[in-house]
Protein backbone atom coordinates (compact mmCIF):
# COMPACT_ATOMS: atom_id res chain seq x y z
CA UNK A 1 0.00 0.00 0.00
CA UNK A 2 1.37 3.75 -0.71
CA UNK A 3 0.25 7.28 -1.63
CA UNK A 4 -2.92 7.88 -0.81
CA UNK A 5 -4.48 4.58 0.62
CA UNK A 6 -1.56 5.06 2.80
CA UNK A 7 -2.35 8.03 4.12
CA UNK A 8 -6.18 7.53 4.40
CA UNK A 9 -5.44 4.12 6.25
CA UNK A 10 -3.01 6.50 8.91
CA UNK A 11 -6.19 9.06 9.02
CA UNK A 12 -8.32 6.12 9.92
CA UNK A 13 -5.93 4.49 12.03
CA UNK A 14 -5.20 7.62 14.42
CA UNK A 15 -7.66 6.98 17.18
CA UNK A 16 -6.13 3.39 17.13
CA UNK A 17 -2.87 4.56 17.73
CA UNK A 18 -3.30 7.76 19.97
CA UNK A 19 -5.55 6.00 22.17
CA UNK A 20 -6.15 7.91 25.02
CA UNK A 21 -4.73 10.94 24.14
CA UNK A 22 -4.87 14.38 25.80
CA UNK A 23 -5.17 17.78 23.46
CA UNK A 24 -4.47 20.72 24.37
CA UNK A 25 -5.10 23.98 21.84
CA UNK A 26 -2.02 24.51 19.56
CA UNK A 27 -1.28 28.32 21.00
CA UNK A 28 -0.83 26.21 24.50
CA UNK A 29 3.39 28.30 24.90
CA UNK A 30 5.80 25.16 24.29
CA UNK A 31 7.11 25.31 28.19
CA UNK A 32 3.45 24.37 29.68
CA UNK A 33 3.41 21.50 26.67
CA UNK A 34 6.77 20.27 27.62
CA UNK A 35 5.85 20.21 31.20
CA UNK A 36 2.06 18.37 30.81
CA UNK A 37 4.60 15.68 28.62
CA UNK A 38 6.69 15.33 31.27
CA UNK A 39 3.67 14.56 33.48
CA UNK A 40 1.92 12.51 31.60
CA UNK A 41 5.60 10.30 30.75
CA UNK A 42 6.31 10.02 34.53
CA UNK A 43 2.52 8.92 35.28
CA UNK A 44 2.66 6.10 32.64
CA UNK A 45 6.45 4.99 33.25
CA UNK A 46 5.46 4.92 36.76
CA UNK A 47 5.73 0.73 38.15
CA UNK A 48 2.58 1.23 40.34
CA UNK A 49 0.49 2.54 37.30
CA UNK A 50 1.65 0.14 34.70
CA UNK A 51 1.18 -3.20 37.32
CA UNK A 52 -1.99 -1.52 38.17
CA UNK A 53 -3.03 -1.85 34.53
CA UNK A 54 -1.60 -4.94 33.75
CA UNK A 55 -4.04 -6.52 36.91
CA UNK A 56 -7.22 -5.05 35.13
CA UNK A 57 -5.84 -6.24 31.89
CA UNK A 58 -5.18 -2.86 30.51
CA UNK A 59 -1.98 -2.42 29.92
CA UNK A 60 0.32 0.99 29.52
CA UNK A 61 1.79 1.10 25.95
CA UNK A 62 2.74 4.91 26.05
CA UNK A 63 3.52 7.20 22.92
CA UNK A 64 5.58 10.16 23.88
CA UNK A 65 3.64 13.65 22.94
CA UNK A 66 6.74 13.90 20.26
CA UNK A 67 5.62 10.25 18.69
CA UNK A 68 1.58 11.60 19.17
CA UNK A 69 1.92 14.95 17.79
CA UNK A 70 3.95 13.19 14.51
CA UNK A 71 1.00 11.00 14.25
CA UNK A 72 -1.75 13.60 14.42
CA UNK A 73 0.47 15.53 11.86
CA UNK A 74 1.00 13.62 9.32
CA UNK A 75 -2.89 11.70 9.38
CA UNK A 76 -4.33 15.11 9.45
CA UNK A 77 -2.29 16.53 6.67
CA UNK A 78 -4.47 14.86 3.95
CA UNK A 79 -5.86 16.49 1.09
CA UNK A 80 -8.91 17.60 0.26
CA UNK A 81 -9.46 14.51 -2.45
CA UNK A 82 -8.31 12.02 0.08
CA UNK A 83 -10.89 13.85 2.45
CA UNK A 84 -13.50 13.11 0.17
CA UNK A 85 -12.44 9.20 -0.10
CA UNK A 86 -12.40 8.90 3.68
CA UNK A 87 -15.91 10.82 4.18
CA UNK A 88 -16.85 7.69 1.36
CA UNK A 89 -15.81 5.01 2.96
CA UNK A 90 -17.48 6.10 6.42
CA UNK A 91 -20.75 7.17 4.84
CA UNK A 92 -20.66 10.89 5.41
CA UNK A 93 -20.25 12.51 2.07
CA UNK A 94 -23.07 15.23 2.81
CA UNK A 95 -21.08 16.94 5.73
Amino acid sequence: MKGDDLRIVRFMELSESVGLGFWVHPEVPKDRIAILRKAMADVVNDPDIRAEGEKRGTPIEPLSGVEIETLVNEAYALTPEQVQRVRAIFGTEKF
